[in-house]
């Protein structure tokens, strides 16, 4: 990644500042949550997720792993470890459950909840017992049943020369092992499905991204950071294939900023976060899991914030930051620790701001 122009760097920036004010005042009080999140995306969303189509034919499950890092609080100086650490606990399981099907070496998922209350009638609607254990084995955080359920799955899939749904299961497997902070063993699953993935999607395809994000997360906690850059722009290749607009190319954005800062250059990373934004405001609206995206904006806003905190612009740290918190507030609560970390951010701007 380039380094970007200062002159750039303060027009991407004010924009999203701009922007940031923009939202604070058009949003309803942060306990109404459906509102919270009919304003950001411009539609109702009481009927829950909106997504394209309900499959009936279930074969997999698709897990959504860490996606976006969080810095956390500027008091606490987490270290790359601890920031995914505290990314992957503001990870509920009923948002990054997927299930659906592959067909033509191209996936078709949508939330399980959604799947769930649009099926629920059906007697077309039917889930293989094998998927089904695995849910049920995440929402009580049987953890290690769950690796061994999709263990299973995987020799199965291997037997039956069922190559497309062996690289989804050995991405799921990566993403339980996160979830267990076990991110040594969690790398090398993804980096197996990298592998077999490349080899059955194609090495540009976006599907193959979703498992270099996760991998090079990990390297990232694992303060391999040139290799973790290297992931992350190879995923972001795939993703602009589809569009330079996607939220996916932000969710990136994001992360590459995250490794600018711990390397350094915090300018840098405050560009590149901004831009993240950038994009995110502009592809509100047409989400398959919205709480999931509504977190990715609070993350990138309060990543600014942070940002802006180390280099002392304090006004500038407020207006993201208050807008951050609402957010997180009306999809996580007030007592969750995400909360807590923008709080004292807040805090720590108000003791300075003028």
């Amino acid at each position: 990644m380039s380094s970007i122009p200062k002159e750039s760097l303060k027009n991407t920036c004010s924009q999203s500042v701009s922007q940031a004010g923009k939202l604070r005042k058009e949003l309803p009080p942060r306990n109404d949550e459906l509102s919270v999140m009919s304003t950001l995306f411009s539609k109702c969303l009481c009927a829950g997720p909106q997504v394209k189509s309900s499959p009936s034919r279930i074969e997999l499950v698709a897990l959504k792993g860490i996606e976006c890092i969080a810095l956390g609080a500027v008091s606490d100086e987490h270290s790359a470890k601890e920031q995914v650490e505290l990314t992957i606990k503001t990870v509920k399981l009923d948002r990054i459950v997927y299930v659906g099907y592959l067909a033509n070496k191209e996936l078709e998922v949508i939330p399980f909840d959604a799947w769930k209350a649009t099926s629920s009638n059906s007697d077309n609607h039917i889930i293989p017992l094998d998927v089904g254990t695995v849910i049920e084995q995440l929402k009580v955080q049987e953890y290690d049943q769950a690796i061994k359920t999709l263990m299973k799955m995987h020799r199965s899939q291997v037997q039956k020369n069922q190559v497309g749904l062996e690289c989804i299961t050995l991405h799921n497997i990566g993403v339980v092992y996160s979830l267990q902070f076990n991110f040594l063993k969690s790398l090398s699953y993804f980096e197996k499905a990298c592998q077999l993935k490349q080899k059955y999607f194609g090495e540009s395809h976006p599907e193959l991204a979703v498992s270099l994000v996760e991998a090079a997360i990990l390297n990232f906690a694992l303060q391999k950071y040139t290799l973790a850059l290297s992931k992350f722009d190879q995923a972001l290749h795939n993703y602009q294939v589809l569009s330079n607009q996607a939220p996916q190319v932000a969710m990136i954005l994001n992360n590459v900023a995250c490794v600018h800062f711990k390397q350094g250059n915090p300018l840098n990373a405050l560009g590149t976060f901004c831009e993240a934004s950038r994009i995110q405001q502009h592809a509100l609206g047409g989400s398959q899991n919205p709480q999931i995206d509504l977190l990715h904006v609070a993350t990138t806003l309060g990543n600014i914030g942070y940002i802006q905190l180390q280099l002392k612009n304090y006004d500038q740290a407020l207006a993201v930051l208050e807008d951050a918190l609402l957010v997180q507030q009306s999809v996580l609560g007030d007592d969750h620790k995400t909360v807590k970390d923008t709080l004292n951010n807040i805090e720590f701007a108000n003791a300075f701001h003028s």
